[in-house]
């Protein structure tokens, strides 16, 4: 759905959120691709937000993490709006908290020059980038080079981000000082996205409107003095509870020790965290991984001790070395998938494992899971050797399944605040013909 602004130099000016499009206000979770715009990969601050999401629909607009828990979009996506799905590359986060600065217009189908159209969602839970953005502090010079980048590709509504090159003028000649403008490449669902300065990580504009080939970016050095504040405001630390030192720091719950090197490792109801690496996780009472990304264990189960560490499920003890084994309920029986599945509208629901094959070329298979809060793994195991088959995996929003990671066939998720459902999709990129079992331990 886009709705009229109002005109920019004589034209109409629509807003650039899209519609048509209910997850748990504390639900967080985290898992290990504009007009003829191409894959902007080199941008992981780059953010998509699903906005008041229900079974029926909701809205798509963009945005960039500017720090671990503050993400900037434009006013117009947080303006009216209560409930923000955040995907920032593969880590999910659910958020009902937001502020604008001065964009209160009450559902306005016009732009208002004299308000400025950016806006900033709260996360609870903290998603780390190596570097964050800067944030322009003083204007740019007309004809500076740029690249817009957004979630929408040639009209499509995407999980991913792409970015498009324009060139940046001040607004003001034509009434607008709060804005650049340049000609139209953005779509309905980049609204908020980052205009980043040529060959650098340098924010400059947000994505705002655009109509009659003509495009409106909201300055962000306007509101330097506003978007510092905020983000020390909410805080700039991804640790929490005992906390870790060094590196990023780990966190604890309930408890548990943070990791002491790297990234950390979480502890829940009184588990260890790692201590090297990644760090591993640990759910009621299961001993974390200690190198290397950690081992996942589940009901009393130990983590893997080396390498990317194993999962046990229901007691079953999990490999010691490189990849490291998952241990099953100890049943012979596996629960056959259940045909037709090659959609995401057909995806089978499944619990813990299930054995599925590809009946032709063209197969692949949909399923659907549902992770309590806490650590998993989720992993495919071929059934004869040259298999090739792979998952991707994604987090399902309303009736959408929306991908974050693709072509793995092993994967570390971490789930906390609430349940969570989980979308899988297992196909074989060479066209093969074979049987497989996924596991979602």
């Amino acid at each position: 759905m886009t709705r009229l602004l109002g005109v920019f130099a004589g034209v109409s000016v629509c807003l650039a959120c899209a519609g048509d499009y209910a997850a748990d206000d504390s639900a967080a979770v985290s898992i290990e691709p504009i007009i003829g715009g191409v894959a902007a990969t080199q941008y992981p601050e780059a953010a998509y937000l699903n906005i008041d999401m229900s079974a029926t629909g909701g809205y798509a607009c963009s945005g960039t993490l500017i720090a671990p828990k503050v993400v900037l979009t434009a006013g117009h996506c947080v303006d009216g709006h209560t409930k923000w799905e955040v995907y920032v590359g593969t880590a999910y986060r659910v958020s009902t908290s937001s502020a604008v600065y001065d964009w209160h217009e009450n559902g306005a189908q016009t732009v208002n020059p004299a308000h400025h159209d950016l806006g900033l969602v709260f996360l609870n839970e903290p998603v780390n980038l190596a570097v964050f953005p800067t944030l322009s502090t003083s204007k740019v010079a007309d004809g500076s080079a740029a690249l817009n980048v957004g979630r929408v590709l040639n009209g499509v509504v995407q999980s991913g981000a792409y970015q498009a090159a324009t060139t940046l003028k001040a607004a003001d000649p034509v009434g607008y000082p709060f804005d650049y403008y340049s000609t139209t490449v953005i779509q309905p669902g980049d609204s908020g996205g980052p205009v980043f300065l040529k060959g650098g990580h340098t924010l400059a504009a947000v994505n705002s409107g655009a109509g009659g080939g003509t495009q409106v970016l909201a300055r962000v050095d306007v509101l330097s003095a506003w978007l510092t504040s905020q983000i020390a405001a909410h805080g700039t630390s991804s640790a929490s509870g005992a906390g870790g030192a060094g590196g990023t720091g780990g966190a604890a719950a309930k408890g548990g020790a943070g990791g002491t090197s790297g990234a950390g490792g979480a502890a829940a109801k009184g588990g260890a965290g790692g201590t090297s690496g990644a760090g591993g996780a640990a759910a009621k009472g299961g001993a974390g991984g200690t190198s290397g990304v950690g081992g996942a264990a589940a009901k009393g189960g130990a983590g893997g001790t080396s390498g990317v560490g194993g999962a046990a499920g229901k007691a079953g003890a999990a490999g010691t070395g490189g990849k490291g084994g998952a241990a099953g309920s100890g049943s012979s029986t596996c629960p056959k998938e259940t045909e037709v599945n090659d959609s995401w509208a057909q995806a089978n629901v499944v619990s813990g494992t299930v054995c599925g094959a590809t009946g032709n070329t063209a197969d692949v298979d949909w399923y659907s899971v549902s992770l309590a809060p806490g650590s998993h793994v989720i992993e495919v195991a071929a059934g004869a050797a040259g298999s090739d088959i792979t998952l991707s995996l994604g987090i399902v929003s309303g009736t959408s399944c929306l991908t974050s990671i693709n072509g793995v066939v092993r994967a570390g998720v971490t789930v906390s605040g609430a349940t969570q459902k989980v979308c899988i999709k297992a196909a074989s990129p060479g066209k093969k013909l074979l049987s497989y079992q996924v596991n979602a331990n």
